[in-house]
């Protein structure tokens, strides 16, 4: 395994668990601060308003709200949309936009060398594993671009 590979690798697990600390499950807790926001509102219909809960409920709002731009600025990220208006709170739709790409990036059918359509997983597993193996039995050419690990 290359060097550079073994890096990525430290790197990417690194980054997860910096993820998982930093961030957690962003949908989870914002479920939790609305059912708190929820709680204490509805305290504060049955018993009245007083200052410490107008500011706990004043916290809890600027948390949610802190939350829902995280859940936004997440699926934003992951559906690769570019060009949406700053403002923009419908977290269903990049939701729906990332669900296509992954279903439009799977491969259902393949076709082998004598343009025969395959639809199981083992056909398509040993027409892929027949094709790099060709490939690998090529002789290699001088070429000063291609890299060898």
């Amino acid at each position: 395994m290359c060097i550079l590979q073994q890096r990525l690798k430290h790197i990417k697990s690194k980054l997860k668990e910096w993820n998982k600390k930093k961030f957690g499950d962003i949908i989870k807790a914002r479920m939790n601060t609305e059912k708190k926001l929820q709680e204490i509102i509805q305290i504060n219909i049955t018993e009245g308003f007083n200052k410490e809960r107008k500011k706990l409920t004043d916290s809890l709002q600027d948390e949610w709200e802190e939350r829902f731009l995280q859940g936004e600025i997440f699926w934003r990220q992951k559906s690769r949309i570019q060009l949406i208006k700053e403002g923009e709170r419908n977290p269903k739709f990049f939701h729906k936009s990332t669900m296509s790409h992954r279903a439009h990036n799977r491969i259902t059918k393949l076709k082998d060398s004598q343009g025969i359509k395959l639809g199981s997983h083992k056909d398509m597993e040993s027409t892929l594993v027949e094709h790099f193996s060709n490939i690998a039995k090529e002789p290699l050419e001088d070429d000063p671009s291609s890299l060898i690990c």
